[in-house]
């Protein structure tokens, strides 16, 4: 919606295809990817927001640290102690 000052969409993942007509109406023109990976390493975004089912929540937000993608992660972080430490 345009309400955070000096950010911008840049890109969008979703590994469902399916979901991609309806994202699309929402955010036309922008890049969307199926695949995080090939989103992290597309050298589009410089930030990246991590709202996905809970159990998905530590390997994406750790694959995006190691791309050097300044990471915000929805919580739970991870669902275990473990994953959070790491």
């Amino acid at each position: 919606a345009g309400t955070v000052s000096d950010a911008c969409l840049t890109a969008v993942c979703d590994n469902a295809p399916e979901k991609h007509p309806a994202i699309r109406q929402l955010v036309d023109g922008i890049p969307l990817f199926s695949d995080a990976q090939e989103m992290l390493q597309s050298g589009l975004i410089d930030a990246v927001i991590v709202a996905t089912p809970h159990y998905d929540h530590p390997h994406l937000s750790m694959l995006a640290m190691r791309h050097g993608i300044h990471t915000l992660c929805e919580k739970p972080a991870g669902v275990y102690t473990a994953q959070v430490q790491e």
